[in-house]
């Protein structure tokens, strides 16, 4: 059989891992509304459950009183470092610690406040035009950005 265009690729999806249920709330409704699944948690237990069931192609953590519990979330995401996991983005309302970016290296860090558009424009980028989070240059150049 074959699929109409457009179709055939899978779709984005990721895990939202958002203490504030108001913004997980907009934005997963956001992404959803631009065709991503996504999978909401409002606290690291909860997340965990998720990347033990499922593979999420990219994760947006948010860093406010969760710092401790991201990097072991983090690791379980990217396997330990065998390759497996996708992309990492933090969102945080104050600076995160250099050695703390060091230590997890996530792919890109956005300020809060922020624009929902903004995240979601930036999931888009990010997931790459294949639509399945595996694109590593639009990743590599996240990291290039954010250097500057």
């Amino acid at each position: 059989m074959n699929e109409p265009s457009g179709k055939s690729k899978k779709p984005t999806n990721l895990l939202l891992l958002e203490r504030d249920s108001e913004l997980r709330r907009s934005v997963r409704l956001a992404l959803e509304g631009d065709g991503v699944e996504v999978w909401s948690a409002p606290d690291a237990v909860r997340a965990r459950e998720i990347l033990a069931q499922r593979s999420p192609d990219l994760i947006v953590l948010d860093h406010e009183n969760l710092a401790e519990h991201l990097g072991p979330l983090i690791a379980q995401y990217r396997g330990d470092g065998d390759g497996k996991g996708g992309i990492v983005l933090v969102t945080t309302a104050r600076r995160i610690e250099d050695g703390w970016r060091l230590r997890h290296r996530p792919d890109f860090v956005i300020y809060k406040p922020f624009d929902v558009r903004f995240l979601c424009r930036r999931v888009k980028a990010l997931a790459g035009p294949s639509g399945a989070g595996t694109n590593p240059r639009a990743a590599e150049r996240t990291r290039e950005t954010e250097r500057k």
